[in-house]
């Protein structure tokens, strides 16, 4: 119920409030973060792509486990076809990478794939959270050089491919943030 009522308030505060509530609750359960993805897969698309909710949940120390939110906002983007959430990841990746330091291009690698390929594409789409084009605002994100504050106990993407470099879905190896167009 905190979670959904995180979407019900205008206000700043009503969301700090309510990501509060849901950090003491992480301290209790490890799962919290995968499951808070869980139930954003599950959502309509103006939950799991709510601007302000989803960057309230990532900072600070993610409430979200970040690999888990890139696999979910790359599958919604629908291959480019769903220009909204295409919008939402283009937004994403400058606010939470260029922006402010609340991830790293590591993991958010599939929707940086994403936003590549289709900027590539002859036709792009101008987007308003990318107004010099996708392919600028991967390259402006690929710049970066600072980390995000250290992620507290649960909620880092570690465990689930994005140090190894290998396995389904995960980030790729140091030194290979963009693979070759498929």
């Amino acid at each position: 119920k905190i979670f959904l009522r995180l979407y019900e308030g205008e206000s700043n505060l009503h969301r700090e409030v309510h990501v509060a509530l849901l950090e003491s609750m992480r301290d209790c359960s490890r799962r919290l973060s995968k499951e808070l993805v869980s139930w954003l897969a599950y959502s309509e698309d103006a939950k799991k792509l709510n601007r302000d909710c989803i960057v309230a949940l990532l900072r600070p120390g993610s409430l979200l486990h970040i690999t888990s939110y890139d696999e979910l906002v790359a599958k919604t983007c629908d291959n480019g076809r769903n220009l909204p959430a295409l919008d939402f990841a283009a937004f994403l990746v400058r606010r939470a990478i260029i922006e402010e330091p609340l991830t790293t291009t590591r993991e958010l690698y599939l929707t940086l794939e994403l936003l590549s390929k289709v900027g590539r594409r002859s036709g792009a789409p101008m987007l308003p959270s990318a107004p010099n084009g996708l392919l600028a605002l991967v390259e402006a994100s690929r710049q970066v050089v600072h980390r995000p504050a250290p992620a507290l106990s649960g909620t880092s993407s570690s465990g689930s491919g994005a140090t190894g470099g290998s396995g389904g879905g995960g980030s790729p190896p140091d030194g290979h943030i963009f693979a070759a167009a498929r």
